[in-house]
Parts: C-alpha cells; structure tokens; sequence
C-alpha cells in the first residue's frame, strides 16, 4: 500500500474524532517545506482521485438499488426511500457532479487527441497505461498537452516521474506500475519550475543546477541524459557542459537522479487558458480580420466558452472578431456578455450596434471615394459633331422640291 493511500485513510479515520485541520498539522509537523509540499500535494492528488470514485460508486449503487428493486421490503414507497437516505441533499448532489465530471473528461480527451494526434487508449504501454481513466486523469494530461506539444517527449518525461515515484517509495526497486495523477502532476510541477527559471535568466538557456554539480561517478544514473525528441521528430542536439543552448529554448527537467531537457511552452499555447481553449487560442487574429473569419472564431469561442479564455485573448476576440471595446480596466465578465450577445443575434449584428453604440469601436479609417454608382460605361463613347442648321436641306426634306 502506497504512502499517499495511507495519509489519505489516516485523514479519513482520524476526523470522525478531531478537526481535520489539527490532522493535517500534526501530519506535517517536523517536515521541512519542501516535505511539507510533497505531502499536501500527494493528499490533494489522491484527494481529488478518492471523490471521483466514490461519486462513481454512489451513482452505480444507486442505480443498482432502483433496478433491483431490494427495498421494496423495507421502504413502502420510493419517496420514503429518498427521504430517509438524504437524496436531494446528499446523493443527487454527487450523481449530478459525476455527470458534471463526465463532460470535462470528454473535453480533456478532445484536447488531448487533438493536440498530440493519437488515440487515448495508444498514449501509453499496456503496463503503464492508467487503470481508470479519471476526470483529473485527463485534465491533467491536457494541460500537460498544451505545454509540451509533442507527445513523445510528454509520455517519456511521465514515464520518469513514475519512476522516481516507484523508488522513493521501494528503493531499488525497478518495478513498473500504473500512471497515476501524482505522476502527471509532477511532471507539470517540473515544467512550471524550469519555466519559471528560464524566464528569470533573462537567456536562451537554463542551467541544471546543483543536481548536476554535486553528481559523482558513483551512481550510474548521474551521468545519463534523455534527449527528447522534437515536434519534427528529430533529436536534439547533445548537451555540452552545463548550459544547454537551443533555439527555440528547452528547458532542463532535473529529478533526484536523473536529468533531462524538452521544449518549454509553444508560443502559440496559452496557460492561462483552460485546455479546451488550446484549438481556438492560435487562430485568434492580432489585427482585423475579414467578416467571415472573424465571425467564425467568434462563434467558436462562444461554443467552447467564452470564459475559459484569459484576459488578453478575450479582449483580442472583443476588438478583431466583435469591434468591441476592450480597455483593460473593462471586466473580463463585461467583455464576455457582450460577445455572447452578439453571437446569439449574428443574423442581425447591425440591430445590436444600433442599440448600443457605445460598446463598439468607431470606424477611424480614412473614407474612400466611390465611383459613379451607375459605373463606367461599357464601351467609350464616340465624339459628337457640331451641330449646324441648313435652312435648305430642311426644306428639300420636309416640304419636297421646289421644282417638282
């Protein structure tokens, strides 16, 4: 049994006779900061883990007890039965958060697939591959998905903080387990560290660090490097010395014996945004677009949710796919009602500007001179004689010859 499952059934168990605040202190009293991290980090992980089962289970059992029809010798009629087991307070409570959860893991495995081009069940080997694939499961994964874009690079990097997740609990062992969401969180926690560093060095590289200075030939596992493989499937250059330079940067993953680089975040990929927003967030114009396009990104957005993009991407889509007004000091909550105000009368956008002319942009462009509206003529038209009146022909023509 794991030690995150112990300190998980010690919570459990110790709150039905103490505060669970006083339970979580004495657990982490005597542990550094960094112990005291891993150890809350560890009890959220396997926190969040344990309520989605036991959603899961109350929504199974449930349903099993209405199927069977076992309670028809105790209960006389189903609302005694929901009365007396707290349904509305207790039970559909956690059926509608499951149902709820189901929704976000289907829009995390969209994100994934499309992010990293292959199928969930094909992400990791057979003896890897998670026993459940959870809502946090797949959450996590598709934020890790926005953040190292290739997938080799991202199961390769899990594969190791499984690993080091294995040995620190049975030291030398070299036995494989499971993916668990401990493992995919780690793995984020190292990127946003080596991030983090990165962009405080104010350089194209990131050094790696202490770990590496104090290594001895003693351990084997010191002196190997895992070189990831880049988004066109070519390795990366080998590392010499402590500084690793690269073009776009890498940034340098370090664990207790291992050590290893892959790509700090895409350009194009927003953190700040929820993951389901990570198809959208590159398509989002920086300068106007033509109708069309706009419309549809605007569209778009609202399909996905509007409020799952940050600030500056929301006021991107208010100023070039609405005409908008998108002052920073303007709420995101503003800026997000008036865009879906707008896509719910796409058909007649004219009808909501006239209604609210302050919202939008005024046209500051010069103003073109237009053409003739009838315009040009189809052929060029031919030069016209002056006119001269002879007093005779007239005459000959209208009134005959005077000789006849």
């Amino acid at each position: 049994m794991s030690s995150s499952t112990v300190q998980i059934q010690t919570l459990i168990l110790s709150s039905a006779s103490q505060p669970v605040d006083e339970v979580i202190s004495n657990i982490l009293d005597g542990h550094s900061d960094d112990q005291a991290f891993d150890i809350l980090k560890t009890i959220l992980t396997t926190g969040v883990e344990h309520d989605e089962q036991v959603c899961e289970i109350i929504r199974a059992a449930w349903a099993k007890l209405l199927e069977t029809g076992c309670w028809h010798g105790v209960f006389p009629d189903e609302h005694t039965l929901r009365s007396t087991f707290q349904y509305s307070s207790a039970i559909k409570p956690a059926i509608d958060r499951l149902a709820k959860q189901d929704r976000q893991k289907m829009a995390n495995i969209r994100t994934i697939t499309t992010r990293w081009k292959t199928p969930l069940q094909d992400l990791f080997p057979l003896e890897l591959r998670p026993r459940i694939w959870s809502r946090n499961i797949t959450g996590a994964l598709a934020t890790l998905a926005t953040q190292v874009p290739n997938r080799l690079a991202a199961v390769t990097l899990i594969g190791r903080a499984n690993e080091e997740r294995v040995m620190s609990v049975k030291p030398g062992s070299m036995q494989k387990t499971c993916i668990t969401l401990p493992d995919i969180v780690a793995v984020s926690q190292q990127l946003a560290q080596a991030t983090l560093d990165f962009s405080k060095s104010g350089d194209r590289s990131v050094t790696a660090g202490s770990a590496n200075t104090q290594a001895t030939g003693d351990d084997p596992h010191t002196s190997e490097r895992l070189q990831e493989i880049s988004s066109d499937d070519e390795p990366l250059a080998s590392a010499s010395g402590q500084q690793l330079m690269r073009s776009p940067p890498t940034v340098v993953i370090t664990t207790r014996s291992r050590q290893w680089q892959t790509y700090a975040p895409a350009p194009a990929t927003c953190l700040n945004c929820k993951p389901v927003c990570s198809v959208l967030v590159p398509q989002i114009p920086i300068k106007a677009v033509d109708d069309e396009t706009a419309m549809r990104i605007m569209l778009q957005a609202v399909k996905i949710g509007i409020r799952n993009f940050c600030k500056p991407h929301l006021r991107r889509i208010a100023a070039y796919c609405s005409e908008l007004y998108n002052n920073k000091d303007l709420h995101s909550g503003i800026l997000a009602k008036r865009i879906k105000l707008l896509a719910q009368h796409k058909d007649n956008v004219l009808r909501v500007q006239e209604a609210h002319p302050n919202w939008f942009r005024r046209n500051t462009a010069v103003p073109v001179l237009q053409p003739n509206p009838l315009g040009p003529f189809r052929y060029a038209p031919k030069p016209t004689t002056l006119f001269r009146f002879d007093a005779q022909q007239v005459f000959n023509r209208f009134a005959g010859d005077m000789q006849a």
